[in-house]
């Protein structure tokens, strides 16, 4: 892929974020283009989920500037964000456990649904309109994902690959340009993690921009058309799949890691 011939989708400019003397991230600035599935790795403690906090509005940087879709997001909230086209997964799945599986997609289409309160207090031929094709879209969603069958199934109920989808789903229902997936794959077993690399490609090809973060170095390199990598807060490189694994400071990011790990356990 030629991203020299790919439009800016989002650029984050000295990103810094400070907890009182760590830098948990320090001045980190790349440029993700439209039509590219991204990736952030780096050992425990690099800094990639304060990394997502900041750039999706879960959190404000020390410094630096996050640019979406052409506009200043700095220091605007998750709405904002989300309403802008930003949509998040968690590295902690983040479901209603007690809520259906059709609603748990349906919360996600809050920024989308246009009703009022007027027409939700007077229950509206509108309102029914709308609340109906939320319901189709809702369906559509659980189609596409595989998970249909369980709609009216409580979300807590589902297995964890099948909560992840769920997850994903309702990121999904805000009709998003960008989503960020956070260790999307953890606790999943060999052929749960295939096909949710399937399932990322086809969201790709849906038109809907990826960030992922993951642990599984095979995952990454498979899935990612750039990876960027963090060291203690630091952009070591941005570059591809291939590149990124012959890079001389990302091995000694990750053996140094290890060797501390061996030396402690010692």
């Amino acid at each position: 892929m030629q991203v020299s011939e790919k439009k800016e989708l989002l650029k984050v400019s000295n990103i810094t974020k400070q907890f009182g003397g760590l830098k948990a991230v320090n001045d980190v600035s790349f440029t993700m283009y439209e039509g590219e599935i991204l990736g952030i790795i780096g050992p425990n403690g690099a800094g990639k989920t304060t990394f997502f906090n900041v750039i999706s509005g879960f959190d404000s940087p020390t410094q630096g500037k996050v640019i979406f879709c052409g506009t200043d997001m700095t220091g605007k909230n998750i709405t904002q964000y989300c309403l802008k086209g930003m949509a998040r997964t968690f590295q902690n799945i983040r479901v209603f456990n007690e809520m259906s599986v059709l609603d748990n997609i349906m919360v996600g289409m809050h920024n989308v649904i246009k009703t009022n309160i007027w027409n939700i207090s007077m229950n509206t031929k509108k309102e029914k309109q709308e609340e109906a094709q939320a319901v189709k879209n809702a369906h559509e969603i659980l189609q596409y994902l595989g998970i249909d069958e369980f709609a009216q199934e409580s979300a807590g109920n589902l297995s964890y690959g099948y909560q992840r989808k769920v997850e994903i789903g309702r990121a999904l229902a805000s009709n998003p340009k960008l989503i960020l997936l956070d260790e999307p794959s953890a606790g999943m077993n060999d052929s749960e993690t295939i096909e949710l690399m399937g399932l990322i490609r086809g969201i790709m090809k849906r038109g809907v921009n990826i960030i992922v973060i993951e642990h599984n170095m095979q995952f990454m390199m498979n899935l990612c058309d750039r990876i960027a990598v963090l060291n203690f807060g630091t952009l070591l490189t941005v570059d591809t799949p291939e590149k990124v694994k012959n890079n001389e400071e990302v091995i000694q990011a990750y053996l140094g890691r290890e060797e501390e790990e061996e030396d402690h356990a010692s």
